[in-house]
């Protein structure tokens, strides 16, 4: 295993030479996303692996509740460093590749505010595909005085290899349509395989039991994600 005070892993299907990275939501490694590693590690037969991006601030696990902890979530989220974030998940590759040395292609997938700070993963160039669920916040200033939009095109520019998936609720009041754009302006000008996919859903679409769970634009999404993997 690799380490459990920051990572739930499922190695359980893994056939291949590739892997999944989940980023979480800003609740931590919860039942929801234990439940998305396994489901994805299932349904796409592959290493899937989760971080708890929290760990590096506090030394301790988080296995938050979407009501009760929801003031806490936001403080942790508050005191998140990005180049803490990139050394853990740096840690974290390296640790599979020693584990297990035939993963070479690492795809990663992030909801919320881990689909913000996968634009942040995908400096890695281990990183080929990156899948932004409702990624909030991503053209803020957060690493080197630039947001995470901006170093991932100035660092992976031109880069045939990388490609971009972003999903979105277009009913979700967090996420403005010209923040969209400036996304994919950002991204298409800087060479880089970029697409977006808007539903009539709200935020947090994928999140099953969730208020704004949608089972279609979570069905539909996922068979984005299948697609890209070439499964």
């Amino acid at each position: 295993m690799l380490n459990p005070d920051f990572i739930y892993q499922n190695s359980e299907y893994m056939a291949t030479n590739k892997a999944i990275i989940i980023l979480p939501e800003i609740f931590g490694i919860n039942q929801n996303i234990r439940n998305i590693v396994d489901n994805f590690a299932k349904e796409f037969n592959l290493l899937t692996a989760a971080i708890d991006f929290y760990y590096p601030s506090d030394g301790q696990k988080h296995d938050l509740d979407y009501t009760t902890d929801l003031q806490l979530a936001i403080d942790l989220k508050s005191k998140t460093e990005a180049g803490d974030f990139i050394k853990i998940f740096t840690d974290t590759l390296d640790g599979i590749q020693k584990k297990y040395p035939n993963i070479a292609e690492f795809s990663v997938c992030g909801f919320c505010f881990g689909g913000k700070l996968a634009f942040l993963a995908g400096l890695d160039n281990r990183v080929t595909k990156i899948f932004s669920f409702y990624g909030a916040g991503s053209n803020q200033v957060f690493y080197q005085n630039k947001s995470v939009v901006q170093v991932l095109a100035e660092t992976r520019k031109n880069d045939s290899k990388l490609i971009i998936k972003s999903f979105f609720g277009d009913n979700d009041s967090s996420i403005s349509k010209e923040d969209r754009q400036i996304t994919n302006q950002i991204l298409t000008e800087n060479g880089l395989g970029y697409q977006e996919f808007g539903f009539n859903a709200g935020h947090a679409f994928f999140r099953i039991g969730g208020q704004n769970y949608d089972k279609q634009s979570s069905d539909t999404s996922l068979e984005v994600v299948r697609k890209v993997l070439d499964l």
